[in-house]
């Protein structure tokens, strides 16, 4: 007699990053701004090409307290899926003064580009699982990953499944399944990266 697995209910690192994007975006009724081509940002702190590049195609802009924030969602352009950050909400302070929208636009695009080694990252995810800051340096990922080092645990609903073989093309172990958070886990990622967009 064979058994299945029970299927695990959650949501993937990626997805939970997506939902508290549009959790905040809702909101604060955060208007759109589409780049007139995508983005590219240096994963590496170096700027090195070899680790990749996170891509941005658009932005929103919202009002928080009385401070303007464009936050941006990346997908990162390699292949590696352990290491280096597959998806990353990149958060941008926007000048209050009035300007266009193309001007806005070009703002938000020119302090993207110097998103090299995650320094305007708010949250990063990998394809695996893994979720946090991944930038010490960087006074708003260590702000999100102080809030929630304490409770990250209640939220995991399934554990990564690693291969012990490694991938020809990456060189990387084989994840055979990535970890899953609990659904209610966006609700609290977007708390807490409002907690710091108010606060920093």
């Amino acid at each position: 007699m064979t058994t299945t697995k029970k299927e695990v209910d959650g949501l993937t690192a990626e997805q939970t990053l997506i939902g508290a994007y549009h959790t905040l975006w809702y909101k604060f009724k955060g208007k759109m701004v589409h780049f007139a081509k995508p983005i590219r940002a240096a994963i590496s702190g170096d700027g090195s090409d070899l680790v990749g590049h996170l891509i941005y195609e658009a932005a929103i802009v919202l009002m928080i307290d009385g401070k303007k924030w464009a936050l941006a969602f990346g997908r990162a352009s390699h292949s590696c899926r352990m290491g280096p950050p597959n998806y990353e909400i990149a958060a941008v302070a926007v000048d209050n003064n009035e300007k266009s929208e193309s001007e806005v636009s070009r703002e938000i695009e020119e302090t993207l580009k110097r998103n090299i080694g995650l320094n305007r990252s708010l949250v990063c995810a990998t394809f695996v699982g893994n979720l946090g800051g991944f930038n010490d340096k960087n006074r708003l990922g260590k702000a999100v990953n102080d809030r929630l080092r304490n409770e990250m645990s209640e939220f995991v609903a399934k554990e990564p499944e690693v291969s012990d073989q490694i991938s020809l093309e990456t060189m990387e172990q084989i994840v055979e399944s990535p970890g899953l958070y609990k659904r209610e886990f966006t609700h609290r990622l977007a708390q807490v990266l409002e907690e710091v967009l108010r606060t920093v």
